[in-house]
């Protein structure tokens, strides 16, 4: 049996974010209080895993996005397939 499989119960969602405006926007990671400024025109992606039945959640201010993960999962953000955090 391979180890590189996702449990059954898990899932994995993917997100891109994009900032089309002509300023840096700030990315927060809740709960855990990440920051990470997105530079005009970059791209992030957010790769969660956790358990089935929850969902990500994006709140969109003017000066920021906030993405919530769940509980028991794992958020990863990545800008040009390098992980950010």
């Amino acid at each position: 049996m391979s180890t590189d499989q996702e449990p059954i119960d898990n899932v994995v969602l993917c997100l891109r974010i994009r900032n089309s405006r002509t300023s840096d926007l700030m990315l927060r990671l809740e709960p855990w209080g990440d920051l990470y400024s997105m530079p005009p025109a970059s791209v992030f992606e957010v790769k969660a895993r956790g358990p089935a039945g929850d969902l990500l959640e994006l709140e969109y201010g003017d000066a920021d996005f906030i993405v919530y993960g769940w509980t028991d999962s794992v958020v990863s953000i990545f800008q040009d397939n390098v992980e950010l955090g």
